[in-house]
């Protein structure tokens, strides 16, 4: 009589082991094709909005006015009057701009006091008007010809902008030691704002820079 044979099996680890490295391997492959989509997805979305914020910047800068000085002008008598009755502001554009049509645009004049919205009149500043003519007056070549119904400020040229502030403040000018503030608003674009406080004293002088004052 014969003895029942007894087989032995023999766990194979070295398969089980196997089999989990692939399963992680596989599992690290789809990480990191996801984390590689995710990133390319981010720097594409990235490269998109810093685009738009650069546009964005260039017509900030591109779009408006670039103000060159400020000055107050007092009468002259003599005496010379006490207070500022004439501003003087000179104009151009940023590089790359389009140009602005000086027709649509507004200068508001806001004090404590007083707040006036003005516009082109280049027969003369009033009370509701500004003035401009370029420098040097008659240049060729450029978009500014009132006599022919051409009023653009543009990259070649530079505009000299009246306004008669003491009609403008109700026949007081601006005196010493006042705050003022001036809205250069084009047709499009963005809107300038120069704010500046006149001196405490005009001494003698007839001219008072107020740029960046």
């Amino acid at each position: 009589m014969h003895e029942a044979v007894k087989l032995y099996l023999k766990d194979d680890d070295e398969a089980a082991i196997g089999i989990g490295t692939l399963i992680v391997f596989i599992a690290l492959v789809l990480v990191a094709a996801i984390a590689a989509a995710v990133i390319i997805k981010t720097a594409y979305s990235l490269k998109d909005q810093a685009e738009s914020t650069g546009q964005g910047a260039i017509n900030e800068v591109a779009g408006s006015f670039k103000v060159i000085s400020l000055v107050g002008e007092r009468t002259t008598g003599p005496p010379l009057s006490a207070n500022i009755n004439t501003l003087w502001v000179y104009l151009t554009v940023w590089d790359g701009s389009r140009g602005i049509d000086m027709s649509k645009a507004r200068i508001i004049c806001r004090s404590t006091t007083n707040l006036k919205e003005l516009s082109l009149d280049t027969t003369g500043a009033t009370a509701t008007a500004y003035d401009a003519d370029e420098v040097p007056t008659g240049t060729a070549g450029n978009g500014w010809d009132p006599a022919n119904g051409m009023y653009f400020l543009d990259a070649d040229n530079i505009l000299k902008i009246e306004i008669a502030i003491s009609l403008v403040q109700g026949g007081t000018g601006i005196a010493p030691n006042t705050g003022m503030t001036l809205q250069l608003v084009p047709g499009s674009g963005p809107v300038v704002t120069e704010f500046f406080v006149t001196p405490p004293s005009y001494a003698g002088d007839k001219y008072i820079d107020l740029t960046n004052a």
